[in-house]
């Protein structure tokens, strides 16, 4: 099997020093404006939202995931505690984004023409699931 085994979780040592890890991580994806952690949560603010507002590997797709692996090594009320303060700031964010329409849920005019266009070539349809995040909580 060629590329990357998305059924294996890696190995993520002490839910601690993830989360440590996760959140330097995490706020470097940010805008700068939002500063360290707890990020601000300004509702007021036009963050820019660049290095997130990805379809690839490397975009919100990979917080989502990171998240789930997360949740493997939890053990304690603390470690939940912290987990769940992340889920609410990952909640934040992909809210935020959507309010500001910097998330597209069909692409942009010229991504639907070109797959339009790809489409009467081999004259296949393609099908698209939109989801949509009301909450990350599990309350």
């Amino acid at each position: 099997m060629r590329g990357r085994n998305y059924e294996r979780v890696p190995e993520l040592g002490k839910a601690k020093e993830f989360a440590i890890t996760w959140r330097e991580w995490y706020v470097g994806l940010q805008d700068p404006a939002r500063g360290r952690w707890p990020l601000k949560r300004d509702k007021k603010e036009v963050y820019n939202w660049d290095k997130l507002n990805k379809g690839s590997r490397n975009g919100f797709g990979l917080v989502l995931v990171s998240l789930a692996w997360w949740r493997t090594v939890l053990r304690t009320e603390a470690e939940h505690k912290e987990f769940y303060g992340a889920i609410e700031e990952v909640s934040w964010t992909l809210q935020r984004m959507l309010s500001m329409g910097q998330v597209s849920e069909e692409g942009t005019k010229r991504q639907r023409e070109e797959e339009r266009k790809a489409n009467e070539d081999d004259g296949k349809r393609k099908r698209y699931v939109v989801c949509r995040f009301t909450s990350l909580s599990p309350f």
